[in-house]
């Protein structure tokens, strides 16, 4: 039985608020929609807080309806992203210690003038020195550089790892470029995962100060590497840093050579690591996949006229890789066999074949460029390793009545996700901006948006 609540719900700690029986209807709007505007009151927000929390926590889950345990499930993200900001900026506070002994004369030792501070929150959080460093360094770029995503984590609305991704891509940017970059972007937080928010920012920090990547990607460059990191169990980690364009050539080469064997039993991923081994120590295992990898991988590059031309610097975007700098670009591209999606003529897409069920190598060819990842909400499955789903299903027996085979109507879904959406759990739809609308079995909404800004 559902409560009836009064047009103005009273906060969650008032006594007569019984969270377990009006949650289904009342836990989104009250917890949700105002939590921000009671965390806003320095007054109640003491005491506010402990109370919310321990109703959260108070509530058994299995009690509730399955809508009811989603709704609670994203009331206790609020609640971690809340703490987090309080956590945040007392770790600032900690190290703001140094800076007010530094002012005072305090002695150094050649070490950063917080590194007692460092050490403290270390011994404080249980860390190692340098992962409590990072931390340190986080939480004075938050409170120093972002304020406003402080703001967005105490009203709940972004993780801190999402704080943390973008005050990380803005990290080479003026104070006042990375935040408005982060205020660009800040919306996507709100709704979208963290690997696609970091992409946007990064994109969009690229954008803000060309120069920036450009000088950036030189340095890093320089200091490309190959590492061994020992693991568990008798294994280790081989790690390459290069850059992107060699390391995604790479990884494709290494792709095609484990698609090429017949690995019974192994699952992809040990393929392709022992596709990596015979390619790099050249057994004889990998001879007939050596010949087949050292075929050249199709790069995806995302750009403009004027950028190929040399007549801008404007950062091109390559799928499964992110910006890169002009510069980059241009050589890409004059190193390269082009794939051209439009028709000559018209300038439209070459979308022949809307009337039967497989689409045309044109087509899926554009469709995986343009979604770059399965468009399943915050799945990061490549595109290139999903299927091509007809989001309006296609009507075999009628086809020119059914979904058409046409970009607008086709997306890429990884394999388990499109059997899901195949057995009826997800329904999805496109809107005219090309964002996808996704409903789930409890009704709840969630929106996959284009891969790249406009």
């Amino acid at each position: 039985m559902v409560a009836s609540h009064p047009s103005h719900p009273e906060p969650p700690h008032a006594a007569s608020y019984d969270v377990a029986e009006r949650l289904d209807s009342d836990l989104e709007r009250v917890l949700e929609s105002q939590w921000c505007e009671w965390l806003a009151d320095s007054e109640s927000t003491p005491r506010l807080i402990p109370a919310t929390i321990q109703r959260i926590v108070e509530i058994d889950p299995t009690s509730l309806t399955p809508a009811g345990r989603l709704a609670l499930l994203r009331c206790t993200e609020r609640a971690l992203a809340v703490v987090a900001a309080a956590q945040t900026r007392t770790i600032a506070a900690v190290s703001g210690d140094a800076q007010r002994r530094s002012e005072l004369g305090g002695f150094t030792t050649g070490e950063p003038v917080d590194a007692p501070e460092r050490e403290q929150v270390a011994v404080a959080l249980r860390l190692a020195h340098s992962s409590a460093s990072r931390r340190v360094d986080t939480a004075l770029a938050l409170v120093g550089r972002h304020p406003e995503l402080l703001t967005e984590m105490t009203c709940g609305r972004i993780s801190y790892l999402h704080a943390v991704a973008i005050s990380d891509e803005t990290s080479a940017l003026s104070e006042s470029l990375a935040r408005a970059v982060a205020s660009a972007v800040i919306p996507l937080a709100r709704r979208e995962a963290i690997g696609r928010v970091r992409r946007r920012t990064a994109m969009l920090a690229a954008r803000a100060d060309h120069s920036s990547l450009a000088r950036r990607h030189g340095t890093a460059v320089t200091q490309r590497r190959i590492t061994l990191r020992p693991e568990c169990d008798g294994m280790a980690s081989l790690i390459l840093y290069t850059d992107a364009i060699s390391a995604r050539r790479a990884f494709d080469a290494v792709d095609v050579a484990a698609l090429s064997t017949d690995p019974a039993g192994v699952s992809l991923g040990a393929a392709r690591v022992d596709a990596a081994i015979s390619l790099l120590l050249g057994s004889g295992s990998g001879e007939r996949a050596r010949s087949r990898a050292t075929a050249r991988a199709a790069i995806a590059v995302h750009t403009d006229i004027p950028t190929l031309l040399g007549l801008a610097d404007t950062p091109a975007h390559v799928p499964g890789v992110g910006p890169v700098p002009a510069e980059l670009a241009r050589a890409l591209a004059s190193d390269a066999d082009w794939v051209r999606f439009t028709h000559a003529e018209s300038g439209g897409l070459t979308d022949v074949g809307r009337q039967r069920y497989r689409p045309t190598s044109a087509v899926a060819d554009f469709v995986r460029a343009r979604d770059a990842r399965c468009q399943f909400p915050h799945c990061e499955q490549p595109a290139a390793h999903c299927d091509l789903d007809h989001i309006k299903p296609f009507d075999h027996r009628q086809p020119e009545s059914g979904g058409p085979t046409t970009p607008d109507n086709l997306q890429a879904l990884c394999r388990r996700h499109h059997r899901m959406k195949s057995q009826g759990g997800w329904q999805v739809r496109r809107e005219s901006d090309g964002s996808l609308i996704w409903t789930g079995p409890a009704g709840e909404t969630s929106l996959t948006e284009p891969e790249l800004p406009p």
